[in-house]
């Protein structure tokens, strides 16, 4: 017996084809909401044909900055790419770390138009996400000697806001869900509220993590995993999303998902533990009922998962907390898509910007774009899905 996945995701606006490009300063650069981001799509849509490139610069503006203005910078980190899609997130550099200054803020206002005229030359037809930079923290902060620079950023963020909307582009506040987990932990655990932003500019793993989550969900990624709820009695699902289940043996079955869920660790446990990712976007649901009542030891590929109530087992699990050989395939592709982001950001942001000029810099760069693109193939096939077993095995009644 089979029973094949009903599709009921709704539409992805990733499309097959898609070159997406992330345009910003040191927060982007940080090569961390980009990768979860990349992770995401790959995870979520495993048949897509999508690249993506990260352009972020420390320090850069609106107008540019150590490493070219504005117009060098497109021509060099833009154009190459010919993206079809662009997310630029800047401004937390742009108020220059003082207090509000109306001759600053007009050069913000001019730069940033300049800058959408030359992505939208750059790229004709690129769909563009303007998006408000994640938060100049004083609440996990409250000592920085940058005191009241939180509102001068909220500032720049909200021209962004009312740009976005006088030109019918796609806006985004990064801002929102990173200031609330802070503000959450400072309510319910102030020692680690300052851990979400550690220097109140760049925010940690947990911070980008938020961030990658409302542009997944702008950008209509399946919220979900994958859902089942198998009937014991029968042997046959009575609910099933994103998945196909067959070879059912009594309570022992292969389930064949059409996607993967984020991989947790460490890293992400402010996220994981005090922020809406887990529940709004990383489902990974198994439901058994009518068990019989006892105690019960869930094995996926004969390892053992935990052992759960018929009670536990019929209200539902969410796979993704789980050591599941899902979420270990799922860590290696986020591990390859890191590996793949760091080759791209050295070739093009150290050895092209600080060698190009040196007769050996070619070698060095054909190599790393071949290791850029041997991670690439590597991740996507790292992403397919995969039959698992699955095996429930009663242990007490």
């Amino acid at each position: 017996m089979t029973s094949q996945a009903q599709s009921n995701q709704p539409e992805c606006s990733i499309k097959d084809g898609d070159r997406i490009l992330f345009y910003g300063d040191s927060i982007t650069e940080q090569l961390l909401y980009t990768t979860y981001v990349e992770v995401l799509v790959r995870t979520r849509r495993p048949q897509l044909d999508v690249e993506f490139f990260t352009s972020g610069v420390g320090g850069d503006c609106t107008w540019g900055g150590w490493m070219g203005d504005t117009a060098t910078r497109v021509k060099r980190d833009v154009a190459p790419f010919e993206p079809t899609r662009i997310t630029v997130m800047l401004g937390m550099n742009d108020g220059g770390y003082v207090p509000f200054d109306s001759k600053i803020f007009r050069l913000f206002q001019e730069s940033y138009d300049l800058l959408l005229n030359l992505l939208t030359q750059s790229a004709p037809g690129a769909r563009l996400t303007l998006m408000k930079e994640s938060p100049f923290d004083e609440v996990g902060h409250p000592d920085t000697p940058f005191k009241g620079y939180s509102r001068v950023a909220a500032t720049f963020g909200e021209y962004v806001a009312e740009l976005a909307i006088s030109l019918g582009l796609e806006y985004l506040d990064l801002c929102e869900p990173v200031q609330s987990l802070v503000e959450k932990l400072a309510a319910s655990d102030p020692a680690r509220a300052g851990e979400v932003v550690p220097d109140a500019i760049h925010p940690g793993p947990s911070g980008h993590l938020v961030m990658a989550m409302a542009l997944a969900q702008a950008w209509n990624l399946a919220p979900h995993v994958s859902s089942l709820t198998f009937d014991a009695a029968t042997g046959k699902p009575c609910a099933i999303s994103n998945t196909g289940i067959s070879e059912v043996e009594g309570l022992s079955w292969t389930q064949l998902d059409r996607s993967l869920p984020f991989p947790w660790d460490e890293t992400f446990d402010l996220a994981w533990e005090h922020s809406s990712f887990v529940p709004t976007m990383n489902l990974h649901q198994l439901a058994v009922r009518n068990l019989k009542p006892g105690a019960y030891r869930l094995e996926i590929d004969q390892e053992s998962i935990g052992q759960f109530s018929a009670e536990q087992l019929s209200a539902g699990l969410n796979l993704s907390k789980y050591p599941t050989p899902m979420r270990k395939q799922a860590a290696e592709v986020l591990r390859l898509a890191t590996l793949r982001n760091r080759a791209f950001h050295t070739s093009q942001f150290n050895v092209r910007y600080w060698f190009a000029e040196n007769e050996s810099a070619g070698d060095v760069l054909g190599g790393l774009d071949r290791l850029e693109r041997e991670l690439n193939a590597k991740c996507i096939s790292a992403c397919q899905p995969v039959p698992h077993r699955f095996k429930l095995t009663l242990l007490t009644g």
